[in-house]
């Protein structure tokens, strides 16, 4: 039964990570746990959460834009690690509900005043990825403002999925690897599970694909900001 209920929640956490470019550990962290001890849970989560970056890519292909992928994959990963090594001297439960205010004018922009957008040029690309990786290194915060900065670029949707499925395999590969350095392993029963998430990721992101082939351009943009709208929700109200 164990076994079923982790598949499921991979299934879903791959169908709405794909869609989104993130939130599939914030889907799986708070039930894994349940079953996991928390380093165990974070190696598992990153190794899924790695596997639908893979998925992303391969499915979106067709908008594979290297220059943007560098441009804002890169400064993101140095700045992951800057912000990894630096004590911030903010309360994180402020910090946290500032972004969630952040992130919900943002959202009002994509309802109200759609227009507004940035072209994805080499200097935005790298304040995105300097600012998206600061903050994911230095309070865990960065999935959702790398979301936020390619939705604001308004990509076609095979851009935006292929650029943020690529920025975040590098930094959960890093990620990963941090932990088995650390000395964190799979149990043998999470190990045979390894095996059985493979397809269930697989499965959870071709929904997502048929999902997103089937809406508009627009509609797609609407769907990141509602998502975007419920992690903001989840920063203010439990940071």
């Amino acid at each position: 039964m164990e076994h079923v209920l982790i598949l499921l929640l991979t299934i879903l956490a791959s169908f709405i990570g794909t869609i989104t470019g993130f939130g599939s550990a914030t889907i799986m962290i708070p039930v894994l746990i349940i079953f996991f001890p928390i380093p165990m849970t974070l190696l598992f989560s990153g190794f899924v959460h790695a596997l639908v970056d893979v998925w992303e890519m391969g499915l979106f292909r067709e908008g594979i834009n290297w220059k943007l992928v560098l441009f804002f994959g890169v400064p993101g990963m140095i700045f992951s690690f800057i912000g990894s090594m630096i004590t911030v001297d903010i309360d994180p439960i402020l910090m946290s509900r500032i972004i969630g205010f952040v992130l919900l004018g943002y959202v009002f922009i994509v309802f109200f005043k759609s227009k507004i957008t940035l072209k994805p040029h080499e200097g935005t690309a790298v304040l995105g990825g300097t600012l998206s990786g600061f903050f994911a290194g230095a309070f865990g915060l960065g999935g959702a403002i790398r979301s936020t900065f390619l939705n604001l670029f308004n990509l076609p949707k095979s851009t935006y999925l292929f650029t943020a499925g690529a920025v975040a395999l590098l930094i959960d590969v890093t990620r990963v690897v941090g932990y088995y350095a650390s000395g964190i392993r799979f149990g043998v029963y999470s190990g045979w599970l390894l095996i059985l998430v493979i397809p269930a990721s697989l499965f959870g992101s071709v929904l997502a694909q048929s999902f997103v082939n089937h809406i508009s351009q627009r509609q797609f943009r609407i769907v990141i900001a509602c998502f975007l709208a419920l992690i903001a929700i989840k920063f203010i109200v439990f940071p």
